[in-house]
């Protein structure tokens, strides 16, 4: 009974390394608000060099998201303007025009970005109704 124990708990590491590797388990957990990139930190609160690589591949993974997000919003905005020409500027109402003029004052500038200003946030503790699966911070 001991061996078949050792085996589980051999094969259960191996899959728990695996997974550790996986960018989008590690996507997962730096977008659970509770965690963030805390599980990447040594005590003093700084980025392990280990937890750097992690964070660069899921930085990786939200700029390949990030990418497509903005490849198909563009095509959706420039379908709807070549499909509805009553939704060109001139034809829009007093408060759209203003709408239009301040959201183009008010761009965020190009090196911001949510992904960091989402890990930069400290974790948020949610409720106690809420549960979390936190196997990883078992001992095997």
């Amino acid at each position: 009974m001991v061996t078949r124990l050792q085996r589980a708990e051999k094969k259960l590491a191996k899959y728990i390394r695996k997974l550790d590797d996986s960018p989008y388990y590690l996507a997962a957990r730096v977008l659970d608000p509770e965690c963030r990139t805390a599980f990447l930190k040594d005590q003093n609160d700084c980025l392990t060099v280990q937890g750097e690589k992690k964070l660069f591949n899921v930085r990786k993974l939200w700029e390949r998201f990030r990418e497509k997000a903005i490849l198909s919003g563009s095509t959706i905005a420039t379908e709807k303007t070549q499909k509805s020409p009553l939704e060109s500027e001139e034809n829009l109402s007093a408060f759209h025009k203003a709408r239009l003029q301040h959201r183009l004052k008010h761009t965020r500038p190009q090196s911001q970005d949510e992904f960091d200003n989402y890990i930069n946030e400290n974790p948020i503790p949610l409720d106690s109704c809420t549960t979390a699966i936190q196997w990883w911070n078992q001992p095997l």
